[in-house]
């Protein structure tokens, strides 16, 4: 319940300001642990990306922790639309150097 005294209020919100910032500082933190912040999948020898990689809600999900796509080094020419609309909206870098 959020205080109606002006006083109580700002101290209200400050404090679930403070702990918003924790919990994200916390969550960032895990998802850098566990490496969901970049995806390597480079030197694969893939020249098309298979549908594991942008089909299933196991991939929509790590892509939208993930900062980096890596997919330097295989013999990519093009890729699934699918997959175009999934990184567009999540992915910050992506490196695609040495494909066709």
């Amino acid at each position: 319940m959020v205080p109606s005294h002006p006083a109580d209020k700002k101290a209200f919100e400050e404090d679930l300001a403070k702990k918003k910032a924790a919990r994200r500082a916390a969550d960032d933190k895990e998802i850098r642990e566990k490496g969901w912040d970049n995806l390597d999948l480079s030197v694969a020898e893939m020249k098309f990306l298979p549908s594991k990689y942008y089909d299933n809600e196991d991939a929509r999900i790590q892509y939208s922790y993930c900062e980096l796509l890596d997919l330097t080094t295989n013999k990519l020419e093009d890729f699934p639309p699918e997959f175009v609309d999934i990184i567009q909206t999540s992915i910050k870098a992506i490196k695609l150097s040495r494909n066709r």
